[in-house]
């Protein structure tokens, strides 16, 4: 029997002007929130321009020596690291977002 669309588990979906508080809150029930609209349509090209070669040179499957950890990989999947190295856009745009730096702030003493 499979699983009708209409009980398929949705995650709440907001926008930047929700407060970094209730964005918490709603991840603590669902465990993951939509933000619409946090990047602009443009950071998103620009983040995916800066992402094609680096993923290009990467091959699908994982590297990691524990069955566990390569079956949570995937056969078909890339990892890539240090988007931070990678991403202009990503390090002087959404890591200086005022609601990322909020997010990190109430987010922080949840995760220790």
């Amino acid at each position: 029997m499979s699983a009708s669309r209409a009980s398929t588990p949705s995650l709440p979906v907001v926008t930047r002007s929700t407060s970094a508080q209730e964005i918490a809150l709603l991840s603590d029930q669902a465990g993951a929130v939509i933000i619409r609209n946090f990047m602009t349509p443009e950071q998103v090209v620009r983040i995916n321009n800066e992402l094609d070669a680096p993923l290009a040179a990467l091959d699908a499957g994982s590297r990691h020596e524990q069955e566990l950890t390569a079956e949570f990989h995937g056969h078909q999947t890339k990892q890539l690291t240090n988007l931070v190295t990678h991403s202009k856009t990503f390090r002087e745009e959404i890591l200086d977002d005022d609601l990322f730096h909020e997010l990190g702030s109430v987010l922080s003493p949840r995760v220790r």
